[in-house]
């Protein structure tokens, strides 16, 4: 396992800017300070004087981890289907239980949702239309089965505006559905004049991935700096899921978290499966088919300092210890840095004289 950040040596002979002032580490501490006075140097209104006096004092190994669960959720319901009868076989069998037809099941992480359906041909049953009682037509929707509408010029009144019989309707104040011819019937679409339909049962299917992300670690780095970090993947696990199920079968993950891992978090990974996951599913229509699990970590160097007199403002408990976290590597591979107690974070660019530590400035 590398740790980012852990195997990296400060060499004279490499260029980083403005480190010619840093002091030598203690004996028995690598040389973190020029990373950390190439960060001062990059913050506004910082200055860099209390890094060229300052001495390391503690380093500290720690860890921070990411936990991405994702679980595949299905939903299943019944629909029914319908066309005109043609002729048809119909079996009139029963749906019978809609959980035991199998789907092709999609990957376990989907953006949106997919959906699916079964046609179950053996429900097919003969059914008189309703939208027609079985007469193949049905009164005109238009004009209510009367033949005529009224007119759209008039308004039934059979004269204009000037007081002229009306040229729309001849001044009877209606006119000719258009819809039916004036028979005040229509074919009916649904039957296509059959009279009779054929219906059928449709089993639906939705899938749907619900996601969530969890935070562990023994060092102080805010969850922000966790989740934009580089990681490395720590452990990753992706099976397919049934009701008879528990987070037991996980059983070769939580060994793996215990083995190598300095946190243990496996009491977590399973309120949160039982929290955002489970409960989700925990509907007669729904199931989870599938979960995945990812565990990506990052090595945290905690480093504790002092810095001439200053005192730590921050947090007065601490007296004279500052603290900063050195953790992954960025772009230009340096190590990240993250800190919130630098005695001088304020003003310092009016020189050092002006410079001092302020609470708003801890971000």
């Amino acid at each position: 396992m590398v740790e980012a950040g852990s195997d990296i040596s400060f060499d004279s002979r490499n260029q980083i800017s403005n480190t010619k002032d840093a002091p030598p580490p203690p004996l028995g501490f690598p040389d973190y300070l020029p990373y950390f006075k190439r960060y001062i140097d990059s913050k506004w209104c910082y200055h860099s004087s209390a890094v060229a006096t300052a001495t390391i004092i503690d380093v500290q190994d720690k860890f921070a981890f990411q936990i991405d669960i994702w679980s595949l959720i299905e939903q299943r319901w019944l629909d029914w289907d319908e066309n005109p009868y043609r002729g048809e076989e119909t079996p009139n069998e029963p749906v019978g239980d809609i959980w035991s037809f199998h789907f092709n099941v999609p990957i376990t992480i989907i953006e949106g949702k997919r959906t699916d359906y079964i046609n179950l041909y053996h429900t097919q049953d003969k059914t008189i239309c309703l939208s027609c009682d079985g007469a193949g037509i049905r009164t005109c929707s238009s004009c209510d089965g009367a033949g005529h509408i009224d007119c759209n010029v008039c308004k039934r009144s059979g004269t204009q505006a000037n007081g002229e019989k009306c040229s729309n309707c001849d001044g009877r104040g209606i006119t000719q559905c258009s819809s039916c011819g004036t028979t005040g019937k229509q074919n009916c679409s649904r039957c296509d004049t059959v009279g009779w339909l054929l219906r059928w049962a449709v089993i639906r299917v939705k899938w749907f991935t619900i996601h969530s992300v969890l935070y562990e670690q023994n060092s102080t780095l805010p969850e922000k700096r966790i989740r934009k970090a580089p990681k490395t993947d720590f452990c990753t696990r992706d099976i397919p899921w049934s009701t008879d199920y528990t987070l037991d079968n996980y059983s070769d993950l939580f060994k793996y978290i215990q083995q190598y891992s300095p946190i243990q978090f496996q009491n977590h990974i399973t309120e949160e499966y039982q929290k955002k996951h489970l409960s989700k599913a925990d509907r007669s229509d729904r199931k989870m088919v599938k979960l995945s699990c990812s565990i990506s970590q990052i090595p945290v160097k905690e480093i504790l300092y002092t810095t001439g007199n200053h005192i730590n403002k921050a947090d007065p408990k601490k007296g004279y210890i500052f603290q900063y976290c050195q953790y992954g590597i960025d772009k230009d591979g340096f190590p990240l840095i993250y800190e919130k107690d630098y005695p001088l974070n304020c003003c310092g660019c009016f020189g050092e004289r002006c410079a001092c530590q302020c609470r708003c400035a801890i971000l």
